[in-house]
């Protein structure tokens, strides 16, 4: 259903001709129509040679098919249909148990990948174990590899889930798809990396072909040779989910659009003998539920369906696996769909029985690709303005004798596709040479996300950045945040890069507004608002990919206000100015941003601020945060952690004091589970942390943390106030949490420090 509601873009455009304004004549009109004419003759010239093909075999499937003279071909023709395609797997395995010699193999969609995997001699064990063993939910993202991203992209672009852009032109432009699929061509590279170097399909041990639709013309696209990966990618393109191939300036979508059941394709090459497998949906059906969607999906699909429903009726087999109701995009239960497939294809075993050729379906298996390195002398660069040779060679891996493996070739790939400003990267190998295609981002990038947390509220967040590429590169952002406490921001970050070695500078100037809770016994009872100017300059270097130190100077102007709740307490109604400084550290090594399940992250800060209104709130400090997380299984991982902090002075303003709270820690927030956000304010503070997380999905966790906090403060009347180490607070509590496209969903219910009543809380989004 999803494939046909995109493929409504290709129904409109087929009716799209191109037509002279003004006056036609009587001459135009007819060389039109006889032009349509042509086609259809041409149509049905193309027919008439498929019922010649098939008057002339003479096969009678009833009985044992003779191999030895005039020996026939076998082609199989496997169908598309998502997650269903796991079927073809358990025909293969029939097909092999009676040694079925299949002389050609075509291809829709997923069927083109099952059928290309067999082509190039995985056997159907292998295939079902690659297919069994893919993560989906990494493979349907755009997410670059974390470990591979540059420090500042870790810290700042994760957040953002939502992507556009303004070209030079100033034209806002939107993404062709919701994934640019760059996860799952690599994942492609790495299964057919075995055939490399083939670019004929006809000298493939199976010959081959895979269909797919032309996006300007809307016509199909038979693909006979070049990269049997993109070959594959360009077949199971599903317009408007994943971005249109591009390929010699031109561009692919999913072959099931046109021709999702290529029986004549396969009659075209020359079969004698056609075995197909159709996993289609069911045509869906209008009736007075119906909407609009259902209305435009049946009127985008009539094409495809005549044409499959006829394509049927040409197969000398017809294989039909039950699994016509499994939703396309339906990746969990594979190996039930594996089991259909064999139980469909068993069913006709005496037909296959006669089909059996152990000599010549041996002589078939024998000529199976094996993987091998390849050597790689030269380095081309196709589609960059930004990207350079130089920096190509910087991002390569280490080998031996120039030898690659898929492994390293792939790795490179990824890691070219992690630089910030590279949104999409293929190669090609010809001979000794290595090809990458690269598409950059242009022009103004916006980025833009949605979030909510319990006692902040929801917000939008939105970052324009303008890059600048040179000797420095030079990246001008704007960033804003609408919400009860709106925020505006513009800075720039500017970095020379030696290697993975990088010297930093950076200038910002900006206005935020920021909430300060008050709670009395458990229950909020207050609500000022710090009113924030700030300008900075930063001076640091990146030293890999994961750690960076600095140093930043600035000028701020705060000004506290009531904004709700009870007037009495007034330790937070300040206003001053300041010069501050500080000093940091940050160590990022994180598999993922949002429930890691391995590396560390850590982050130290020496800070000073200099009072320059004459109110003596002056102060000085550090604090640190470290968390370890590691994998026990598969499954299962720990994550521990320490957090700490101490702040010296006189008359410390309370505005400035650690936060403590919460589940979300930010630059003067600490995380603590058993308090709501802000639940504590500290002048000195530790944390101790432990949880652990189980992975239900790729995507789906289960999580359960502890933490033990003590701390000391100014007098607070709002608060307990103690010194250090006179009271221990434990927090303990469980939760799920969810990593989406949107970001990632928290829902956590934990004891609650203050009430007997537990505390609830949930977050969706990154934290700002």
């Amino acid at each position: 259903m999803l494939k046909k509601i995109f493929s409504l873009t290709l129904f409109f455009l087929s009716f799209c001709y191109s037509f002279s304004e003004g006056v036609q004549s009587k001459e135009y009109k007819i060389d039109e129509i006889n032009r349509v004419i042509e086609e259809l003759k041409l149509q049905q010239m193309h027919l008439e040679l498929m019922k010649e093909e098939i008057e002339k075999s003479n096969i009678d499937l009833s009985k044992k098919v003779n191999f030895n003279e005039n020996r026939p071909k076998i082609a199989l023709v496997l169908s598309g249909g998502g997650a269903k395609g796991a079927a073809h797997i358990g025909v293969l395995r029939v097909l092999e148990k009676y040694q079925v010699p299949i002389d050609i193999i075509v291809g829709t969609s997923v069927g083109s990948i099952v059928g290309g995997m067999y082509s190039v001699g995985y056997s159907p064990d292998e295939i079902e174990k690659t297919v069994l063993n893919l993560k989906f939910n990494s493979l349907l993202t755009n997410s670059k590899d974390r470990n591979l991203k540059n420090i500042e992209e870790k810290i700042e672009n994760d957040k953002y889930p939502f992507t556009m852009s303004i070209d030079k032109n100033l034209k806002l432009s939107f993404p062709m798809g919701i994934l640019n699929g760059e996860n799952i061509y690599l994942q492609l590279k790495d299964i057919f990396s075995r055939a490399e170097n083939v670019k004929n399909f006809n000298e493939l041990p199976i010959e081959y072909r895979a269909i797919t639709t032309d996006l300007q013309t809307g016509k199909e696209v038979i693909l006979a040779d070049g990269d049997l990966a993109i070959a594959t990618f360009k077949s199971m393109a599903i317009p408007s989910f994943l971005e249109p191939v591009k390929d010699n300036n031109k561009f692919y979508v999913d072959g099931g659009v046109v021709n999702n059941f290529p029986i004549d394709v396969a009659l075209s090459l020359g079969a004698d003998i056609i075995i197909a497998v159709d996993i289609t949906a069911e045509t869906s059906k209008i009736n007075e539920k119906s909407n609009l969607i259902t209305i435009l999906d049946k009127l985008s699909t009539y094409n495809g369906n005549r044409k499959t429903e006829t394509h049927k009726r040409l197969a000398d087999l017809l294989i039909v696996p039950d699994v016509k109701n499994h939703d396309t995009i339906d990746f969990g239960n594979l190996n039930e769909l594996v089991v259909e497939g064999e139980k469909a294809a068993e069913k006709y075993g005496y037909i296959l029985a006669n089909l059996s050729s152990p000599k010549d379906f041996k002589e078939i298996k024998d000529k199976a690709l094996k993987e091998e390195p390849i050597q790689i002398n030269k380095i081309k660069l196709e589609g960059n303005n930004i990207l350079t040779l130089e920096k190509v060679n910087d991002l390569k891996p280490t080998v031996k004798n120039r030898k690659f493996t898929k492994n390293d070739l792939n790795e490179w790939t990824k890691k070219i596709y992690s630089v910030s400003y590279i949104e999409r990267a293929f190669y090609e190998v010809n001979d000794d040479t290595v090809i990458f295609k690269v598409k950059e981002k242009d022009g103004i990038n916006i980025r833009a996300s949605l979030n909510y947390a319990s006692n902040y509220g929801g917000s939008m967040n939105i970052a324009a950045t303008v890059p600048n590429f040179g000797i420095w590169t030079r990246n001008y952002t704007i960033k804003a945040e609408a919400s009860s406490f709106p925020k505006i921001n513009f800075n720039n970050v500017t970095f020379y890069e030696v290697g993975k070695f990088k010297l930093l500078g950076g200038a910002s100037i900006g206005y935020e507004t920021d909430p300060l809770f008050i709670y009395r016994n458990g229950d909020k009872v207050s609500t000022y608002t710090t009113n924030k100017f700030i300008a900075s300059l930063s001076f640091g270097t990146a030293i890999s990919n994961s750690v960076v130190s600095g140093i930043s100077l600035g000028y701020a102007n705060n000004d506290n206000k009531y904004l709700s709740g009870d007037r009495d307490i007034y330790n937070f109604n300040e206003n001053y100015q300041a010069l501050f400084s500080s000093i940091y550290t940050y160590v990022d090594t994180l598999n993922e941003r949002n429930f890691p399940s391995k590396g560390t992250v850590l982050r130290l800060e020496g800070f000073n601020s200099q009072d320059i209104s004459g109110k003596e709130t002056n102060l000085g400090g550090g604090m640190f945060s470290a968390n370890f997380y590691t994998p026990l299984s598969e499954k299962f991982s720990v994550g521990f952690g320490v957090a700490g902090g101490k702040m010296r002075g006189e008359e410390l303003p309370k505005s400035s004091l650690f936060r403590i709270g919460g589940l979300r820690s930010s630059e003067t927030a600490f995380s603590f589970v058993g308090l709501p956000m802000m639940g504590r304010y500290a002048d000195e503070f530790y944390i101790l942390r432990g949880g652990i997380q189980y992975k239900l999905t790729d995507t789906f966790h289960l999580l359960v943390k502890y933490n033990m906090l003590t701390y000391s403060s100014d007098s607070l009347p709002f608060q307990d106030n103690y010194s250090i180490g006179d009271r221990k607070y434990h927090g303990y509590g469980g939760g799920i949490g969810w990593n989406t496209f949107l970001g990632p969903i928290s829902l956590f219910l934990s004891n609650n420090l203050d009430d007997s009543s537990p505390l609830f809380e949930v977050y969706m989004g990154y934290t700002f």
